[in-house]
């Protein structure tokens, strides 16, 4: 269930955008994804986080 999930986040911890969006989509292509549709997805995962929208973010999405 989603709100189990976000009951145990921890402390936040705050990286600058352009690295976080990098290194997502660094996974994005190590797990086979195309270099522009990597950069994409991890640009609308990171500027979810950066807009405050949790459940649609980086650390929700890919259990980090």
């Amino acid at each position: 269930m989603v709100l189990e999930k976000l009951k145990h986040v921890p402390d936040p911890t705050y990286v600058h955008q352009e690295p976080l969006t990098e290194f997502v989509a660094s996974l994005f292509i190590a797990a086979g994804m195309r270099n522009h549709e990597a950069k994409l997805c991890a640009e609308v995962l990171v500027d979810a986080d950066m807009n405050g929208i949790d459940t649609h973010g980086v650390c929700y999405n890919l259990d980090l």
